[in-house]
């Protein structure tokens, strides 16, 4: 194999395209080293007419960092896999070969194919599920919203995120209703990213049940509601605000003197006083 691969390595520096049959033949070889170094040099060779002779590598069965080297082939060449061999390693036992397919579907961007791809809700593979988010929030439409939304209960928190990410993409109207309730996911970060995508939404639908969640047990989804409310509501909306001018929470009343200071502008004045006697400093001088 130390023979071959110096071989292997010396037609790589040459970038000579006359050698890419010696190159596909070689990539044959029973050494995955081998293999990958002559991944490597039709890399660099990018001849888009040999896509099936490499996808057949990563069709077979073998070492998988090299099915995966070579289904990544076609993308750096420009070129769409066929959509009967996507479908088919929907299926593949290895998650990486299967995130492969799932971006080769998204390439192609067929409809009927997405939705047979949308059957991996359920795949054992987290990473596998974040990339069928991914796809469907990139190429899906407003019609694979519904499946977008059963991810919102994914187990796995970076799943749950990515699943927030695609839905903004996709833009359906249902999502300003669905989403207000994942202000209170258990992951911070999710959390976190709801509230961003609401306020960039700026969906004013959103903000009834957004306001459901001010009397929420933890002071870390209060003040997620108050951002999005300060800056999706307006006016009418702040007294809602108000009974949490006392929270418990110094950082939560800070916020709340912010967000009505934001919807009422000057009319807020006489209520913004009562902040001047607040126990803590940090709101007094906010």
């Amino acid at each position: 194999p130390q023979v071959r691969l110096a071989v292997v390595t010396t037609l790589k520096g040459l970038k000579d395209p006359s050698a890419i049959p010696r190159v596909l033949e070689t990539l044959r070889d029973p050494d995955p080293t081998v293999q990958l170094a002559c991944l490597e040099v039709l890399e660099t060779l990018r001849d888009p007419t040999i896509v099936p002779q490499v996808l057949a590598v990563a069709e077979d069965p073998g070492p998988v960092e090299v099915r995966v080297r070579a289904a990544q082939y076609p993308r750096s060449v420009g070129q769409k896999w066929p959509i009967k061999l996507a479908l088919k390693l929907l299926n593949d036992p290895d998650a990486r070969m299967r995130v492969a397919a799932i971006q080769a579907l998204e390439d192609l961007a067929d409809k009927e194919a997405l939705s047979k791809m949308a059957m991996l809700t359920e795949d054992a593979s987290s990473e596998v599920r974040s990339q069928v988010l991914r796809t469907l929030g990139n190429v899906g439409g407003k019609a694979m919203a519904p499946v977008a939304i059963k991810f919102l209960r994914d187990p796995d928190p970076q799943v749950r995120r990515t699943a927030v990410q695609s839905l903004e993409k996709l833009k359906d109207s249902s999502i300003s209703l669905v989403l207000p309730a994942c202000l209170a996911d258990p992951d911070r970060d999710v959390g976190n990213e709801v509230g961003n995508v609401l306020v960039r939404m700026h969906d004013p639908a959103s903000i009834p049940q957004v306001q459901e969640l001010l009397n929420h047990p933890d002071a870390e989804v209060r003040l997620r509601a108050i951002r999005v409310i300060s800056y999706v509501g307006d006016a009418t909306v702040a007294s809602k605000l108000l009974p949490l001018s006392d929270d418990p929470s110094a950082t939560v009343r800070f916020f709340v003197a912010d967000a009505i200071a934001r919807l009422q502008g000057k009319s807020a004045t006489a209520f913004l006083a009562k902040y001047l006697e607040d126990p803590d400093p940090s709101v007094r001088n906010g």
